[in-house]
């Protein structure tokens, strides 16, 4: 009697795959596979059984290789399967909604050799998280929009929480309850440039945020005028708020007035706010004390030599139907600015706002 034998071809397992943090490899590892199982998914604990199987935990090279792996083996007689539950940190349990919502990544962002693309660097307003923000901000509807009518290039998104926890106010700064403030302009940042497809120069860097994040904004951009180019706030506050000016000063900066004062935007665009910068901004209709704090923010960056934006949304208040209709041409505006691409219609032809003169 006799014994046939089949031979076999051994791969290397995914995360042996992402040791090499090659996507042509990757992508002849597709081609010799073909009919295979791919997990996209993203190593988030050591305790769960299947990181072989997984490229990495850094979403940008399991983007990269998992997306070489698929083209490599979609040139075979039969494709590649999606496999196993994802977002996972173990077989039986989800990462928290958080995790899923804090960088968006345009399909430029995931090609074999990326552009430097653009970064926004987005801020839930207080209460928030960054999911409420890009849930109620739709972000990735509107990013991925722009990103189809410029083939696939779209900024970076970035949204950081500023907070730590749900209740907590940081003010964006650094005090004696946090270094926030360090955290959003230095950790994020070089995390950013180091993992990511990003521009370096200040020029392709924007902050926005809606209220407390809109606050956020206008205080940190002038001050760090080396790692941002612009502004798009909607809703903000004069000043960081929590409580009155002497209950914060003693707080959250051991008593230094001087501090506190640093960090209100008007300060900060009149001491180191330049030129190269510009804002972008709104206010609802309905919400006549953000109108009256977006009108004297934009007179202090007119005065500092700013470019500067003022858009009403008519029918809106305090509420992220505002956010959503000023970010949608911010993004154009910001898009042009940084080079994706040039504003097809002037911001008096898109609906639901209205600019102010």
């Amino acid at each position: 009697m006799s014994v046939q034998q089949n031979a076999g071809v051994v791969l290397p397992a995914a995360c042996a795959v992402a040791a090499s943090f090659d996507p042509a490899l990757a992508r002849s590892v597709g081609a010799a596979q073909g009919q295979a199982e791919v997990d996209p998914n993203i190593k988030r604990s050591p305790l769960c059984g299947r990181n072989f199987a997984m490229f990495s935990e850094d979403p940008h090279l399991t983007a990269a290789l998992a997306a070489a792996v698929v083209g490599g083996a979609q040139n075979a007689v039969v494709g590649p399967l999606l496999c196993c539950s994802q977002v996972t940190d173990a077989p039986d349990r989800r990462v928290d909604e958080r995790t899923l919502q804090e960088i968006y990544l345009p399909p430029a962002a995931l090609s074999d050799r990326p552009p430097a693309l653009p970064v926004m660097e987005l801020l839930a307003g207080q209460p928030g998280s960054p999911s409420r923000l890009i849930d109620a901000g739709n972000i990735a509807a509107t990013m991925n929009a722009y990103a189809a009518k410029h083939d696939g290039l779209a900024p970076i998104v970035l949204v950081p929480d500023q907070y730590g926890e749900a209740k907590h106010n940081s003010l964006c700064a650094d005090t004696t309850q946090g270094n926030a403030e360090t955290y959003l302009t230095t950790d994020v940042v070089n995390w950013a440039k180091k993992m990511l497809p990003v521009a370096k120069s200040a020029r392709m860097w924007a902050m926005g945020g809606f209220s407390q994040g809109g606050t956020c904004t206008t205080q940190l951009v002038p001050r760090h005028p080396d790692i941002y180019g612009a502004m798009l706030p909607v809703d903000g506050e004069l000043k960081p708020t929590n409580g009155s000016v002497a209950k914060m000063v003693q707080e959250y900066f051991a008593g230094d007035r001087k501090a506190y004062d640093e960090q209100v935007p008007v300060n900060a665009i009149a001491a180191t706010g330049t030129p190269e910068q510009a804002l972008f901004t709104g206010a609802g209709e309905r919400d006549k004390e953000s109108i009256s704090n977006m009108r004297t923010i934009a007179a202090a960056a007119r005065k500092a030599g700013m470019e500067v934006t003022e858009l009403i949304v008519p029918g809106t208040g305090h509420d992220w139907h505002a956010v959503q209709a000023v970010w949608r041409p911010g993004l154009d505006w910001f898009g042009e600015r940084t080079g994706l691409g040039e504003m097809t219609k002037s911001l008096k032809e898109y609906p639901q706002v209205e600019v102010l003169q």
